[in-house]
């Protein structure tokens, strides 16, 4: 996978994350979230759906909803399964939200000191999240055992690891936050009118060049360049759609799987003549006619506007890392 990534439907898989993440926290509308996650479930990053659902809970769900966590992993049992991840995105939908995770993973502050340990305790006595972040951090990636047991003994309760998910820093810095239990029980119901919705974007169109027009529903934020969304610092997205979206489409399963070949300068070479004009038949969606009606392009934004934008408060006195990534 790369940062670089373009989709189903050749939206680029960072741009579908941070479009997935505002749409579910904005609460506009449940079938844009079911749109933009079925897009990278679709495209055949089934697991990157899942982390992608954890992280945003982690961020923002868990301290007030904390019995959700084992909903998530009973359904991540079927996660191949697209009713699993759609029955989760409608559950958050639903929740209640907060950012201060988020905010504290995303302008944590500390310094290099010769007792981390030392350093990180009086961080958590003093309550000062977003430094114990980055102490929690700097201790768990050379001594995670030790990590574990200054925070139990901190907190006075077990650390319980969550296997399905892989940034266990993430988890630590939750599990040093205190918790607040959700009083809701919040019943799961899938309405048939949204499954079906979910499986028609889904279906091919009779004609494959209209393909980008019937099936991109939505666009991308603006406030997309709030976030690092690419590996390369120049990288020309209008350059890569139109010119070279069979290299960037490859990184997906879904279309390194009707690809099926190699490639030079980013140029596809196909087996044979017959390889080529079978894919092209099926698959031509015609990106380099449609580059200005679908690649959007807009101002550089700050993180704590991002914010403003979906709680209509005031972040002014955190300083954000000039780049988070997703």
């Amino acid at each position: 996978m790369s940062k670089q990534s373009l989709t189903r439907y050749l939206y680029f898989l960072e741009e579908v994350k941070i479009s997935f993440l505002e749409s579910l926290l904005k609460k506009n509308s449940l079938k844009e979230c079911y749109f933009w996650i079925s897009e990278i479930f679709y495209s055949g990053f089934i697991n990157e759906c899942w982390q992608l659902i954890m992280k945003i809970y982690y961020d923002f769900y868990y301290l007030n909803n904390a019995n959700i966590e084992s909903k998530i992993n009973i359904k991540f049992k079927k996660k191949d399964n697209i009713k699993s991840i759609l029955s989760i995105v409608t559950l958050l939908f639903r929740s209640q939200h907060d950012p201060f995770v988020f905010i504290c993973r995303t302008n944590n502050k500390g310094r290099k000191v010769k007792d981390i340990s030392k350093t990180l305790l009086n961080k958590l006595k003093k309550n000062e999240c977003q430094s114990v972040y980055y102490y929690i951090n700097l201790l768990a990636q050379t001594e995670y055992d030790k990590c574990v047991k200054l925070l139990e003994t901190f907190k006075g309760e077990s650390f319980k690891d969550n296997i399905n998910y892989k940034d266990k820093v993430h988890l630590l810095f939750i599990f040093a936050c205190k918790k607040y239990e959700s009083k809701s029980n919040i019943i799961i119901k899938l309405i048939k009118s949204n499954i079906t919705f979910v499986k028609d974007v889904n279906e091919p169109v009779k004609n494959v060049y209209s393909t980008l027009n019937k099936k991109r529903l939505y666009n991308i934020t603006s406030y997309i360049d709030c976030f690092k969304t690419f590996d390369e610092k120049k990288f020309d997205k209008k350059k890569a759609f139109c010119d070279y979206w069979e290299y960037y489409s490859n990184f997906s399963p879904i279309w390194n799987e009707r690809l099926k070949c190699e490639f030079k300068n980013k140029i596809p070479l196909f087996k044979n003549i017959d390889s080529e004009e079978s894919f092209y038949n099926k698959y031509n969606y015609e990106p380099d006619e449609k580059c200005d009606l679908f690649v959007k392009c807009y101002e550089k934004s700050e993180l704590k506007l991002w914010l403003q934008n979906i709680y209509d408060n005031k972040f002014d006195k955190f300083v954000f890392k000039q780049e988070v990534t997703y």
